[in-house]
């Protein structure tokens, strides 16, 4: 394995030139955050628990808030000691900070992070551009052209966000190729890393074929985060990945109370009809509270539930997330989930707003 490289340490020529990724911050505040970078730079060899306080110092300049022990950890051994490392948190957690952080605090570095949907990408996109000193690129199939992958080999980008089948592509293939952005990467971050296993191997091969661009990477730190991290999945990622057996792992609570885990067989005959999926709408279409009482005009006048009983705004129906294999089944229940919200007295427009569809190109 190649020597490890001090990356983003300082900006070389033809890097990130005539791009004043500070320009629109207040001067004074400028000078916080460029001090910031080069502290970190100067901690580099430092103890420790000194790098720890200079990576939370950076995070309450850049973002405007403590980080938790966990994150600064996670920043610190990315930045500091350039090894692979694994975080299990539960979704509340941010684990995102961490990959956002990183080309913040590394004066001159890039950073790759692959997410599972587009929607995704573009909402890491917007956070990441809110934050002093970056420029993010979502990059996807309708942007990822000759002209883009150019820009962003002469560190035109900050964070660099894709999906795994941009990134083992052809365009793709040549950035990582190239001397002069490698040695500015600082690292490549998956989000939801379980999903190398459990859509890797099924109908997301891109997934699992990111082991050759990790060949091609073994010298830059990969990082993956996860709320959903068994050990058999664990082993079965660092195979898939080419991961070393002594990769760091940091395994936080992942309890969360505010979710519950329901399990029903859906009966054989109902499968194309979805119609086993009724569950999902037991108590939050209710009784109408004031069906009981003795109202002028009746009820359904006094509460306007036009005899469809209580009907809840989506705020109050719990959260469901519902994984299908193939986008025909992802439409055709979306549509008969909708129907369902109308039957209960939802407008057309209110149903479509409150049963949304994702998938690698649907949102």
């Amino acid at each position: 394995m190649p020597p490890k490289q001090k990356r983003g340490a300082k900006p070389k020529q033809d890097w990130r030139t005539n791009i004043n990724l500070f320009s629109e911050v207040d001067p004074v505040k400028k000078e916080e955050l460029q001090d910031i970078q080069r502290r970190v730079e100067r901690c580099r060899e430092a103890q420790w628990q000194d790098q720890i306080l200079v990576v939370k110092e950076g995070i309450q300049s850049f973002f405007g808030f403590e980080a938790k022990d966990d994150q600064a950890r996670c920043i610190a051994h990315l930045l500091f000691k350039q090894r692979d490392l694994i975080l299990t948190a539960k979704t509340s957690f941010g684990k995102s900070l961490i990959h956002q952080a990183l080309p913040c605090l590394s004066r001159g570095s890039v950073a790759i992070v692959i997410v599972p949907l587009d929607a995704l990408g573009k909402e890491q996109e917007k956070k990441i551009s809110l934050i002093p000193g970056t420029r993010p690129i979502f990059l996807n199939a309708s942007n990822t052209n000759d002209g883009v992958i150019q820009e962003v080999q002469k560190g035109a980008y900050t964070h660099i966000i894709t999906s795994p089948e941009q990134l083992i592509g052809k365009r793709f293939r040549i950035l990582i190729q190239d001397r002069l952005f490698r040695s500015h990467l600082l690292s490549v971050c998956i989000d939801e890393l379980h999903l190398v296993f459990d859509w890797g191997d099924k109908f997301r091969h891109s997934y699992t074929e990111l082991r050759i661009v990790r060949r091609e990477l073994e010298d830059i730190p990969w990082f993956g985060t996860t709320a959903t991290l068994d050990r058999l999945t664990l082993s079965h990622v660092r195979g898939l990945l080419e991961l070393s057996d002594h990769i760091q792992v940091i395994q936080t609570d992942t309890n969360r109370e505010d979710l519950t885990y329901i399990a029903k067989q859906i009966p054989i005959h109902t499968q194309k009809s979805f119609l086993g999926l009724n569950f999902l709408l037991e108590g939050a279409f209710r009784h109408c509270v004031n069906r009981e009482q003795d109202l002028p005009g009746g009820c359904c006048d006094a509460c306007h539930c036009q005899g469809k009983g209580f009907i809840p705004t989506p705020e109050q129906i719990d959260k469901t997330i519902i994984f299908f294999k193939a986008k025909r089944e992802i439409r055709e229940c979306t549509k008969i989930i909708r129907s369902w919200f109308q039957e209960y007295g939802y407008s057309e427009i209110l149903a479509k707003d409150t049963v949304a569809q994702y998938g690698t190109m649907l949102t």
